[in-house]
């Protein structure tokens, strides 16, 4: 999420992806480099996002959501799924 590609009160133009290797912006999938897509933003979204960038302040481009690598929160995830999986009930016949 990037405050600066808030285009219009209810646009938000998407121009980068996080790319799976290096974890930093690369160009959108099927898309060739400057181009974007626009999606609808809703108003509480926007003032959400607002509200974020106020508290927690940006990167210098910016990004919001900041984790340990500058840019991608891969470790709040990781966390999040193992989590999930120890909630889970055991399957029938796993592990014995």
């Amino acid at each position: 999420m990037n405050i600066h590609n808030v285009v219009a009160q209810d646009v938000y133009r998407v121009r980068e992806q996080i790319h799976s290797n290096p974890l930093k912006p690369a160009k959108l999938k099927h898309r060739k480099a400057g181009e974007f897509r626009q999606a609808p933003l809703p108003r509480s979204v926007r003032e959400a996002i607002e509200r974020y960038a106020e508290q927690h302040g940006t990167t210098q481009k910016g990004h919001l959501l900041r984790g340990p690598g500058g840019y991608f929160t891969e470790g709040m995830e990781r966390r999040r799924v193992k989590k999930l999986f120890k909630s889970l009930p055991p399957e029938e016949g796993v592990g014995m």
